[in-house]
């Protein structure tokens, strides 16, 4: 199956992770999960990781342009060539204390089919699974709300939108689940949305 790389394997020091990448076999050193539908990793900077062939992921990070290659898998770019690596300015980021990081185990919240996945002092992910309308709190946090499966409507007084995307909101809104369409002739039918 698909696999995601998060984090060194337990033992895995910065000696043993700098032989093994030397002889081309640093994969050996790096922890496996097979991930499931609707599964969430926090995986903190410093973290090595890799999101292998037929992973369809969600990524939330904070701002950033650097991302340093300590290793691609043999593949080459679109010239034919390796891509660039980034050994010596991985080396010194890489947080070797850190382990393997699984994913996390979902917190029920005081809301019906709402849990919280992680929690940091920079943002907070939640999971909502919709059968009923929902307000998003109106407590002056800035919020994204990500369409994952199903469809929501976002209505306030000024306007009434369908979503299957994403919603970027400064203001408490409130998100109703609205009837998906299936593939056919079968009928319109009310299934839960997951955000």
């Amino acid at each position: 199956g698909s696999v995601i790389h998060s984090g060194l394997k337990r033992g895995f020091d910065r000696p043993a992770f700098e032989r093994e990448l030397s002889r081309g076999t640093c994969e050996l050193c790096l922890h496996r999960v097979e991930p499931q539908v609707g599964d969430c990793l926090f995986i903190p900077s410093g973290t090595v990781h890799a999101a292998g062939a037929g992973v369809l992921l969600f990524e939330v990070q904070q701002p950033s342009d650097i991302t340093f290659r300590i290793y691609d898998w043999n593949r080459l770019g679109a010239d034919g060539q390796p891509r660039p690596l980034h050994i010596s300015q991985a080396l010194q980021v890489i947080d070797f204390a850190r382990g393997p990081v699984d994913p996390v185990q979902p917190t029920a919240l005081d809301r019906a089919g709402c849990e919280q996945l992680v929690s940091t002092p920079y943002f907070v992910i939640e999971r909502w699974q919709l059968t009923a309308s929902q307000s998003l709190p109106s407590d002056d946090r800035f919020r994204t709300v990500t369409v994952v499966a199903g469809a929501i409507e976002e209505l306030d007084v000024e306007r009434s939108e369908r979503l299957r995307a994403r919603l970027i909101s400064p203001a408490p809104v409130r998100l109703f689940p609205t009837p998906c369409m299936r593939s056919g002739p079968k009928p319109t039918r009310r299934r839960p949305a997951s955000v």
